[in-house]
């Protein structure tokens, strides 16, 4: 056992602040400390641990990155731990470089079997520890990324799967209701519900092809001279059954010969996007607030909402494809569609920029999304 005044978990600090944390297993604290020696000028998460039992119970409770492993440990062995750490689907990730006295090709053929990723013969090379270790730990970021990746495909898929049901359940309801009814003025209504419902799905249908193709650069704009006044205006009638449905008010203010060159058909989805996430999320009976303008060939339009001021913290997320999936992993709720991941890259291929302030630039709280087009 080490002495009272040797730590077996030292050189620890926040591991958000250091690049990665090093779990170095050894019954000797004198290796501990060596390699802990060896390592710290890199500045890693150093945690120590005398025992194979003593280790597992870190890493349950610890984000280890690497583990440095010895083999010959009493009760319970460094081949013992490997194969506890590769058959815990939790833990599997974490690559083990052995760090070991026993030196023949059969102990390193042994440890590989078991799972470790590498294997070091006492003595070791301190410059081959060193790039050892910086080696696995990047392997080990790369994967922690590619297994993230995987989840958020995961998790987009299912979100893809809800928005579409949702509307196509609505419609083929109303369909049902439609059927039965007599009444032609209900018909009328309930028809034009269908035509919402499945105009819904289809501009979310239309919204996730163009951010492929977007994605892919494989999306061609055809611009042309528009008068952005009257664009936003038709926009806004069009969608009044959305706004009167939450008793919005719109408020537009522009300059009626405002002109710009865009794409029309894509720049219309643009603001048909921020419109419905606008209206979506604006307190009931509220106002939404629209301005365009063009300063030194810039154009610049700005919605704002008065409703719930989003986090900071999500507030770059809402634009990408993957970010409003994590938005939902970490409990927040500010849209589940891709509506807002079309619009920046819509921007952004109209050579612009968007982003979003909350509160809203005209209100104690809401939000206000903002993009400017060249």
């Amino acid at each position: 056992m080490a002495p009272d005044n040797i730590s077996t978990e030292t050189n620890k600090m926040d591991d958000n602040k250091s690049n990665g944390t090093v779990l170095i297993v050894d019954d000797e604290y004198t290796t501990i400390d060596l390699l802990m020696a060896i390592l710290k000028p890199y500045d890693y998460n150093l945690i120590g641990a005398q025992s194979g039992k003593e280790a597992l119970d870190i890493i349950q409770k610890e984000k280890v990155d690497l583990v440095l492993l010895d083999l010959m440990m009493p009760e319970m062995n460094g081949y013992d731990v490997c194969k506890a750490i590769k058959g815990d689907k939790n833990t599997r990730a974490i690559p083990v470089l052995v760090i070991s006295a026993l030196s023949e090709v059969q102990d390193n053929i042994k440890a590989m079997e078991v799972g470790a990723e590498g294997f070091l013969a006492k003595p070791f090379n301190n410059k081959l520890v060193v790039v050892y270790v910086q080696t696995l730990i990047k392997v080990k970021k790369l994967t922690d990324e590619l297994i993230k990746l995987y989840q958020l495909k995961d998790d987009l898929t299912r979100m893809i799967v809800h928005d579409l049901k949702n509307p196509l359940i609505s419609a083929v309801g109303f369909i049902n209701l439609s059927i039965k009814e007599k009444n032609l003025d209900k018909i009328k209504w309930y028809l034009s519900i269908i035509k919402n419902s499945v105009a819904d799905a289809l501009n979310f249908i239309e919204d996730l092809h163009d951010i492929t193709r977007l994605e892919n650069n494989k999306f061609t704009l055809n611009k042309s001279d528009e008068n952005i006044y009257l664009m936003i205006a038709d926009i806004i009638d069009a969608m009044t059954p959305l706004f009167k449905k939450r008793g919005l008010t719109t408020k537009f203010v522009s300059d009626c010969n405002l002109r710009h060159y865009i794409d029309p058909q894509v720049f219309k989805r643009v603001m048909q996007n921020i419109f419905t996430n606008a209206a979506k999320y604006a307190n009931k009976n509220s106002t939404i607030m629209i301005y365009a303008s063009i300063k030194n060939n810039l154009l610049r339009v700005q919605v704002s909402n008065e409703g719930d001021v989003i986090p900071e913290e999500y507030r770059l997320k809402i634009f990408e494809k993957f970010g409003q999936v994590e938005i939902m992993q970490m409990g927040g709720n500010v849209g589940s569609g891709l509506g807002l991941a079309f619009c920046k890259m819509a921007v952004k291929a109209h050579n612009g920029n968007i982003w979003v302030e909350s509160p809203a630039v005209e209100f104690d709280d809401g939000t206000t999304i903002i993009f400017e087009i060249l």
